[in-house]
């Protein structure tokens, strides 16, 4: 049931990614929307790569675990641009994110 509610909100937060990436509107094209794409795609690459047991064999378990290793790196590092991101927006004196 766990699988099933993670792959569920995988699927809904990669619609979400896919509309941002397909916007026409130009606020999407900041750091911080950047950033936060990329941190969605870390975020999904390791759920589906750890989380969701898939049948594999030792070799590909060790490759699963090492691409999940890699996305979750991946996604924190991401996260803490975002984080940067906004302290920088919110200490600058126009509170501007250009």
């Amino acid at each position: 049931m766990r699988e099933v509610i993670e792959f569920a909100g995988c699927a809904f937060y990669f619609l979400i990614l896919m509309a941002i990436i397909f916007s026409r509107d130009k606020s999407f094209r900041k750091p911080f929307w950047i950033f936060f794409l990329t941190s969605g795609v870390y975020g999904i690459l390791c759920i589906l790569a750890y989380d969701i047991e898939w049948e594999w064999s030792m070799p590909t378990n060790v490759i699963r675990r090492a691409v999940s290793s890699v996305s979750s790196l991946g996604h924190t590092i991401a996260k803490f641009y975002v984080v940067l991101s906004r302290y920088v927006v919110l200490r600058s004196s126009s509170l501007s994110d250009n």
